[in-house]
């Protein structure tokens, strides 16, 4: 449990480590040794958590809100990854078929097929 500010702070980071993970190259994985700094954090990161999330654009987290602390009413929650056994609220499933259609609308506008 922690406040909402910092929870928000930890969920940029969390992204881009696991967006790392996804691309799963050298350069990526040196990247991610800068910010970890641990090599069995990091193996796990590509080995585990990214081929978890390899259907999904984003959205790799989650922030519940909790209330509020006694005090200074500082606002709580729990931050979490979607998608994994034991979640507190359970993610909407994202399908393969929406993953290959983003995929080919990138790859034609790359080639500048669709004109927007």
């Amino acid at each position: 449990m922690t406040t909402v500010p910092k929870a928000k702070l930890c969920r940029i980071f969390t992204e881009k480590m696991i967006t790392y993970g996804k691309k799963n190259t050298i350069k990526t994985m040196s990247l991610a040794h800068g910010f970890v700094r641990g090599k069995p954090m990091v193996r796990k990161l590509f080995q585990e958590i990214a081929p978890r999330y390899q259907y999904r654009t984003g959205g790799y987290t989650r922030i519940i809100k909790t209330g509020y602390r006694h005090g200074d009413m500082a606002p709580l929650c729990y931050i979490e990854l979607v998608d994994r056994p034991g979640e507190l609220r359970q993610a909407t499933p994202v399908n393969e078929e929406s993953y290959k259609t983003v995929e080919n609308m990138r790859k034609a506008y790359e080639a500048r097929q669709i004109h927007v």
